[in-house]
């Protein structure tokens, strides 16, 4: 805790390690067990790493160290159980939760919480695949209602899946060419999944700031 370049900052190299690894272990062949495996994972992930930075930041701020608040009175308040730190942290994160959504769509039932983009793009591919129904799941964070990447991920697999087992499963160049749609599927996982857990992460560590001015310490 004494390396002032890591406080008030969540450790996203390590977050975003672990689920690089993540997509090695369950995303060799995507598919709904995989993904559904795979969600609830990076969801674990950023939960710990959001847990570990409020824990850290606590102790920065009341151990033996040269931030220790000095002032029992700002310290008796900054670690009050019902109004201190972390409860107030607390009452961010579960305002603003990481939530797994597992829902059944078709080209007759399109939940409202979907954004219209990843709408068109499922009735696209379904229309493309003749698929008439689908298990969407997806991770819904942060700012808004809004579903990232996995919810059209969970289309895009289960087309893939039924293209290359179906209309190509013949062809001796298939294996190929799945591998490659495959490779440039974990690489657009990993991707987006940064750029929507950075978003959650930058709005946690404002919240940390805002949080810290309160007692008159940052």
């Amino acid at each position: 805790m004494g390396n002032d370049i890591h406080i008030g900052k969540i450790n996203r190299v390590a977050v975003f390690d672990e689920l690089q690894n993540l997509s090695e272990q369950y995303l060799t062949e995507v598919h709904e067990e995989y993904i559904d495996m795979f969600v609830n994972e990076a969801k674990r992930i950023a939960d710990n790493a959001l847990d570990d930075f409020i824990f850290s930041q606590e102790e920065v701020y009341t151990a033996d160290s040269l931030r220790r608040i000095k002032d029992q009175t700002v310290l008796m308040a900054f670690t009050d159980v019902q109004t201190g730190y972390r409860s107030q942290m607390r009452r961010w994160v579960e305002s603003n939760p990481i939530e797994v959504k597992k829902q059944t769509i078709s080209m007759d039932y399109m939940p409202e919480d979907i954004p219209m983009p990843e709408r068109e793009a499922f009735k696209r591919a379904m229309i493309a695949f003749g698929i008439g129904t689908l298990v969407v799941i997806g991770l819904r964070i942060i700012i808004g209602s809004k579903w990232i990447w996995l919810a059209e991920l969970a289309t895009l697999a289960v087309s893939g899946t039924m293209y290359f087992s179906g209309k190509g499963k013949d062809d001796p160049n298939c294996k190929s060419a799945q591998e490659v749609w495959m490779k440039s599927q974990k690489l657009r996982i990993i991707s987006n999944i940064k750029q929507d857990l950075d978003a959650w992460f930058d709005v946690a560590e404002q919240e940390n700031d805002r949080i810290l001015k309160t007692f008159n310490i940052e």
